[in-house]
């Protein structure tokens, strides 16, 4: 079979580098969607008391959102199609003093 030749302007794709760093992304996401991954990524959550974000469910409401809809989930992270949603924004109050900021007001 003769190799497919890219037209000029064309990006070439499928190089040995290109392939080899799709194999360690989809290597690493199956790791990351292993059941052992997801329960202790649930349990550090809920160790941390994680706060909720812009969809108001709490870390009590997380783990039945997951066992309901991880395989979902699950094959989006692995195509590469996992959009998440943005996160919250959480206001600063007052300044935080830089070093000159500090060392004007001696």
């Amino acid at each position: 079979m003769e190799p497919r030749r890219v037209p000029s302007g064309e990006a070439k794709t499928g190089t040995s580098r290109d392939l080899r760093q799709k194999a360690m992304y989809e290597q690493l996401m199956e790791a990351v969607v292993e059941e052992d991954d997801r329960r202790r990524a649930l349990e550090a959550v809920e160790r941390n008391r994680g706060a909720a974000g812009i969809d108001p469910m709490t870390t009590n409401e997380l783990e039945a959102h997951l066992q309901a809809h991880w395989e979902k989930i699950r094959a989006k992270l692995l195509a590469g199609t996992y959009v998440p949603s943005p996160v919250r924004r959480v206001g600063c109050r007052g300044a935080i003093p830089v070093t000159r900021t500090r060392s004007n007001s001696n």
